[in-house]
């Protein structure tokens, strides 16, 4: 059998054009949603945990310079506000290779010559 369009048919394309349009702009609206909430969730787990490696970074690096300023108080006194400061802003590497020189060094200067 031929399949036609009937006048009702025709007169109805509009309306369910109309419903069709409808439907895909929800679901594009949801799926963004989901999409963004998704999104979301996982960009605040990535920052938490960089945030907390940095953190333990910088606990660690605190630390070392905490000890370090004990270490090299014990043998040569108190050090001059500079040096504390220096200390202070050094990064993990550096505060190994002053530990390290703290031990056989004579005077200051020994401990924080330049590599």
């Amino acid at each position: 059998a031929d399949k036609m369009l009937t006048q009702i048919d025709i007169e109805r394309l509009p309306a369910y054009r109309r419903v069709m349009e409808k439907g895909m702009e929800r679901g594009m609206e949801r799926g963004i949603e989901r999409g963004m909430k998704r999104g979301m969730e996982r960009g605040m787990e990535r920052g938490m945990e960089r945030g907390m490696e940095r953190g333990m970074t910088l606990g660690l690096e605190k630390g070392e310079a905490m000890f370090f300023l004990r270490l090299v108080g014990h043998k040569f006194g108190p050090l001059p506000p500079a040096l504390e400061q220096r200390v202070e802003k050094a990064g993990s590497q550096e505060l190994a290779l002053w530990g390290e020189r703290v031990l056989s060094a004579k005077t200051l200067d020994e401990v924080f010559a330049a590599s």
